[in-house]
């Protein structure tokens, strides 16, 4: 037990110095005040153009905020009060769009500016807004090659669609490896030209570079991980999924063929473009262990609740669950665990006179360790225990409203009647036990005093005398109907 609080204290300390020493990392951005969302929005305004007056609400005066419970801004997106996106779509906005204006804004997760008409090479001042996950730039008209660094520093990006551009030149394979975190990468239907990189980061899911100009051999691990439909219209492209393999084979150089051009190579990985990717791996390894540990220490603990539960109460042992070809109910062994000590003045009995087969018995309410428990309250009847009352032959007398009546003839010719108390299982033994004792200390000519009983969680049988024909039942449908009851 103090091993499993050793490694449980120990699996908190862990989960506490990850937190302390990937704060940094790991922390999500602040939201921005009011008034900096307006004074950035309008500043951002400023540097595009707006021919169909769209955003003409996007004013200092009414109303005072972007996110203003009465009135939005158009074209903004809100989370309790705070800007987290802008969604500017097929609004025919032109001109060169300030992302530098919204560098400020450490809460904006999303920019959407699909179908409008952007256009000139990618803003370098995209580079500032770090805080973004999504950016949607497709359907318009940039140019030009994807600046290398131009996504470095963007940590938390996960989704670029820049599809349905003019964009040219090669694949920027440092500026990929720069978002550790991308899942979606659109760059279909551009003028992209040169090879497919053969790093790319390992969250990618969505990869499109269908309808360019890529040349070369497609790496076969992106050949693999990816359909054929992102690497479609690219003629020149070869070992794509569906594609003709002769296309790969190489052709054969003239006699006097000049010297052939180096091949084209992708710009080297330095140390600070993989940092983001290993840091983030060791991140999961760290949060795997220590899952691992809580894992362990969970199921050690489950375990010990579970022998615990099952030394102070077994599963029901059903002695008279199947019937017998006689008519009869055969008794079913019970292996359960050690009884608890009783509180009651009662002789408690494992063993009887007649050979009986029990485990032995200590008087005073002590009980020894055995693996039946059966309290004899009297022995009026004879001195019987468990072990022979499942032995003996049995037949039904009748079902209550708390359980089913059985008459057990044991080999000793002891003959009792068995109440199997199935709906009295939330009653505790405390209670149980308290109300047996009144019932035996009273006296009466039409009350049976119980004889013993067994208890348990899910189990209670109440042993008392058997009287023949002493039910209601027997007077009202017995073969005597007209004998009168005499209790």
């Amino acid at each position: 037990m103090v091993i499993l609080i050793l490694a449980f204290r120990l699996s908190i300390l862990l989960l506490l110095l990850l937190a302390a020493g990937r704060v940094v990392v790991a922390a999500e951005p602040d939201a921005s005040p009011p008034g900096t969302e307006a004074a950035a929005l309008l500043r951002l305004k400023a540097s595009f153009k707006d021919p169909t007056n769209a955003l003409e609400a996007w004013s200092p005066l009414l109303p005072p905020a972007p996110c203003n419970a009465s009135r939005l801004w158009p074209g903004v997106q809100c989370f309790k009060g705070s800007l987290i996106g802008l969604r500017l779509v097929h609004l025919n906005l032109s001109g060169a769009f300030d992302f530098a204006a919204l560098a400020n804004l450490p809460g904006l997760h999303s920019i959407n500016l699909r179908r409008n008409a952007f256009a000139g090479p990618l803003p370098a001042s995209l580079a500032t807004v770090r805080s973004l996950r999504a950016l949607y730039l497709s359907h318009n008209g940039f140019t030009g090659p994807i600046p290398g660094d131009v996504f470095a520093n963007m940590r938390w990006l996960k989704k670029l669609y820049l599809d349905n551009n003019d964009l040219s030149g090669p694949l920027p394979a440092a500026a990929i490896a720069g978002a550790p975190r991308l899942i979606e990468l659109h760059l279909d239907h551009n003028k992209i030209e040169g090879a497919v990189p053969e790093l790319l980061p390992k969250s990618l899911r969505l990869f499109n570079v269908s309808h360019n100009r890529l040349t070369g051999v497609l790496p076969r691990a992106v050949a693999t991980r990816f359909n054929e439909s992102a690497f479609a219209g690219n003629p020149a492209l070869c070992g794509a999924p569906g594609s003709d393999a002769k296309a790969c084979a190489p052709v054969a150089a003239p006699v006097a063929a000049v010297a052939a051009p180096a091949p084209l190579s992708m710009p080297p990985m330095t140390a600070a473009d993989y940092f983001a990717v290993e840091e983030e791996t060791s991140i999961v390894v760290v949060i795997g262990i220590i899952l691992l540990v809580i894992a362990l220490v969970s199921g050690a603990m489950v375990l010990m609740l579970q022998q615990d539960e099952q030394r102070n109460s077994a599963p029901p042992p059903a002695y008279y669950d199947a019937p017998v070809a006689s008519g009869g109910i055969a008794p079913k062994p019970a292996v359960t665990a050690a009884p608890r000590t009783s509180g009651v003045a009662m002789e408690t009995g494992g063993s009887s006179r007649g050979g009986s087969s029990s485990q032995g018995s200590t008087r005073g309410g002590a009980v020894g360790k055995r693996m039946d428990e059966f309290v004899l309250m009297s022995k009026s009847s004879g001195e019987f225990g468990l072990q022979d009352m499942m032995k003996a032959s049995a037949e039904v007398l009748g079902n209550g409203t708390l359980g089913s009546a059985y008459k057990a003839a044991m080999r000793n010719g002891i003959t009792v009647a068995v109440k199997r108390m199935r709906d009295m299982n939330r009653v505790g033994r405390e209670e149980f036990e308290n109300h047996l004792r009144v019932l035996g200390e009273l006296r009466h000519p039409n009350l049976l005093a119980p004889l013993g009983y067994h208890y348990r969680k899910e189990e209670k049988l109440i042993v008392s005398e058997l009287m023949p024909r002493g039910s209601l039942l027997y007077v009202l449908h017995g073969k005597t109907v007209r004998e009168r009851c005499l209790w």
